[in-house]
């Protein structure tokens, strides 16, 4: 399923951690969900993302490096966006698609990377919000991990 905008209140109306109005939740992440809706959304579709491309993706995320990481950590995340990156490729290779195609998927693929860290950051200030006027009663919001 799907939320609309217009009905964005409702993803909050029964929520057990919601301690305020769904509509003021609402306010405050509305900016974020418009941004997603009119930016990362638009650039999913207008690519045809596929699945494999959004778990590659997701991947990527889950393996960035971090100043308060280990050498040893950040190595190990380098080896595994690397297969990460080869499978992609695999996978391109395997659908058909000749090294122009190939490189054309994956740099449309990482143009997204910066929208959605952009939106993930707007998502936990958001969080912070909520928490600071005690509008939702989440120890650790869901979108506040490091992308």
């Amino acid at each position: 399923g799907y939320v609309s905008l217009s009905e964005f209140h409702l993803f909050f109306k029964d929520s057990k951690q919601v301690t305020s109005e769904p509509e003021q939740i609402a306010r405050v992440f509305h900016n974020a969900i418009q941004y997603l809706i009119a930016n990362v959304v638009p650039h999913m579709r207008n690519i045809a993302m596929q699945e494999e491309e959004m778990v590659a993706l997701m991947g990527m995320f889950l393996w960035t490096d971090s100043i308060d990481i280990s050498d040893q950590s950040l190595s190990k995340a380098m080896q595994v966006r690397n297969e990460i990156i080869v499978d992609l490729h695999k996978y391109y290779r395997e659908i058909g698609l000749n090294e122009e195609g190939i490189s054309v998927r994956i740099a449309n693929l990482f143009l997204l990377v910066p929208k959605i860290e952009n939106v993930v950051k707007m998502m936990q200030e958001n969080a912070a919000i909520t928490r600071l006027f005690d509008m939702m009663n989440i120890s650790e919001p869901i979108c506040m991990g490091h992308v």
